[in-house]
């Protein structure tokens, strides 16, 4: 039977607040876990089951039908050993399990994640749940409609549903991260044997001092280089990739994450490039490799994404013993080219007067603050003429130039280009 200490709850309503005040009765009785099921779908949007003896009782979501698409976590919930868990599936979000103390009844919450559900992870979600096509659409705004939650919040979600059915509290890190000793043996026996295998074998990676190579390039904004190098690698570089999956068409999409968060985190940053443009980008090129259908296809995203990137570094390219007050003020003013900022707003930034850091800033970059702040805005202008359809005056507005009359006759004097004629030719519409 399932305990719990009933309260006398007087509720008051004032300005907004609910005030609960809380008398504990000694007499206890029985939960109604369908209604705290219900209760807690109202209150959380996260969907719900009830399970007794292997059976679904009930369950709660926004579907208008119901559809049991957990049957695969079914095996895990048999094979767990621990009271309450969470099981992640792979592209299907995370699952809670609490277990009640009569162990034949037990609650399961999820899907949940941690991001937004994108229409690929709806489609890979429906294929492998064996969703009717004619209730997709149902079964994406099932989908869309559940909260995300970080996999700390839906742990200590977990923790507190077991605390109110089971009584009992735990050590969160120490409860559901049991399991790492175990993995960690796990990868230590494997690691062991791989590279006692490749000793015997004459085998080795054999790609750090080619990255490192590669690196400085990047950090240099030096494409010319780049190009030479990368065309005599291909030709005499006998390189030997780590085996990171079991398809040809996985391990180049490994390989090319692996690199372009290389590329961009110690190459691109390194060299002086906008921090936060810098991780978009990553982001961007990782969702490119995973549309990519062939190997092919991944190789020619790698070498435009490394050549991309050391571009992007060249037109910021930061002289060698800039200093850090210098760095954080280029850094400041290359993340807000679409606000309307001056010396003061960089002076605050790094909490020095105006005096100090408009001669510090001359002195190293030999420009002035306000001219690097128009060299920056042009340099967006430039991209976005050239990969957006935006008019003149939407540009204009987004990078705050005063007027359009203004940002014509400051970009003309920049590129000896009209806005118009830059897009001209260089647009790729």
């Amino acid at each position: 039977m399932l305990i719990f200490y009933l309260y006398r709850l007087e509720i008051y309503c004032n300005f907004g607040y609910i005030i609960i005040n809380m008398t504990m009765k000694d007499n206890a009785m029985d939960i109604n876990l369908e209604k705290f099921c219900e209760y807690f779908y109202g209150s959380h949007y996260i969907p719900i089951a009830l399970y007794k003896d292997g059976n679904r009782i009930t369950y709660y979501s926004s579907l208008h039908e119901s559809v049991d698409f957990s049957f695969q976590i079914l095996p895990f919930i048999e094979a767990s050993v621990r009271n309450p868990d969470v099981f992640t599936l792979s592209e299907q979000g995370q699952y809670g399990l609490i277990r009640t103390n009569q162990n034949s009844e037990h609650i399961l919450i999820g899907p949940v994640f941690s991001s937004k559900v994108t229409e690929e992870t709806i489609l890979a979600i429906a294929r492998k749940n064996y969703i009717d096509t004619k209730k997709l659409s149902m079964f994406s705004s099932f989908l869309t409609s559940i909260p995300n939650y970080t996999y700390n919040q839906f742990l200590n979600m977990v923790a507190y549903l077991h605390y109110c059915l089971n009584h009992e509290s735990f050590d969160i890190i120490e409860h559901f991260h049991t399991g790492r000793i175990a993995y960690e043996s796990s990868i230590d026996i494997t690691h062991s044997e791989k590279t006692f295998a490749a000793k015997e074998q004459l085998q080795s990676h054999g790609t750090y001092q080619l990255e490192n190579t590669l690196l400085s390039y990047i950090r240099d904004g030096d494409v010319k280089k780049l190009n030479a190098f990368l065309l005599q690698t291909a030709k005499t570089a006998e390189v030997r990739e780590g085996t990171l999956a079991d398809t040809p068409l996985r391990q180049a999409k490994n390989l090319l994450i692996g690199l372009v968060t290389l590329v961009g985190k110690i190459g691109a940053i390194g060299g002086g490039m906008d921090v936060e443009e810098t991780y978009q980008l990553i982001d961007l090129y990782i969702q490119e490799c995973e549309k990519a259908p062939s190997v092919d296809a991944v190789k020619i995203l790698q070498y435009n994404m490394v050549i991309d990137f050391t571009e992007r570094v060249n037109q910021t390219k930061i002289p060698k013993g800039t200093s850090k007050e210098v760095f954080e003020c280029m850094q400041f003013i290359q993340n807000r080219t679409s606000y309307s900022i001056g010396i003061n707003d960089v002076a605050e930034h790094i909490n020095k007067s105006r005096a100090y850091i408009t001669k510090k800033f001359r002195d190293e970059l030999n420009m002035s603050i306000t001219e690097f702040i128009i060299q920056c805005k042009i340099r967006d202008a430039k991209r976005l003429l050239r990969y957006s359809e935006k008019t003149l005056c939407e540009i204009s507005n987004y990078l705050c130039f005063s007027s359009q009359s203004y940002f014509q006759t400051v970009f003309k004097k920049d590129t000896s280009l009209t806005p118009n004629k830059y897009r001209q030719k260089h647009s790729v519409f």
